[in-house]
């Protein structure tokens, strides 16, 4: 099954992104609760997991604005607090979130569409707060490694 956000264009991409804000503000005229930011994951991971009991549910064809609001609204939270930028692979077919958008921050590269599927399949009601609270630390770590600890300073 094709991914609701998958495409091969550059421009589809562009256009995608360029109309950012409406679906997030729909999403949340439905839940005000998400409150944009990281403590919102759990009320996230509720929604996505009372919608869709399976992944093949959450990929179907009826429920693609549904998922790409959920999509775009967790990667805004993920740009938001990592630090990065969204952008999309269109050149390396082998790579495995060709075609579809991702943010690319200092410590990795997360695809929210991914990672709403990834908590449909786990079921574990605490997926993306760990998977943030991971990418904190990692960036913690890598901003430690470039400071000079006390002692050489």
């Amino acid at each position: 099954m094709k991914p609701p956000l998958q495409t091969t264009r550059r421009d589809d991409f562009e256009i995608w992104l360029s109309d950012m804000d409406a679906p997030i503000q729909t999403l949340r005229a439905d839940h005000p609760d998400l409150s944009g930011d990281p403590k919102s994951l759990p009320a996230l991971e509720f929604i996505i997991l009372s919608e869709f009991e399976t992944v093949d549910a959450a990929l179907a064809p009826a429920n693609a604005r549904r998922i790409d609001r959920l999509a775009r609204y967790l990667g805004e939270v993920f740009r938001t607090t990592l630090g990065g930028k969204w952008d999309i692979e269109l050149t390396d077919e082998k790579d495995a979130f060709f075609g579809l958008p991702v943010i690319k921050t200092p410590v990795g590269t997360y695809c929210p569409l991914t990672l709403v599927t990834a908590t449909v399949d786990r079921r574990r009601g605490d997926y993306l707060e760990v998977t943030h609270r991971n990418a904190l630390a990692r960036r913690g770590s890598a901003q430690a490694i470039g400071k000079p600890n006390k002692s050489e300073a």
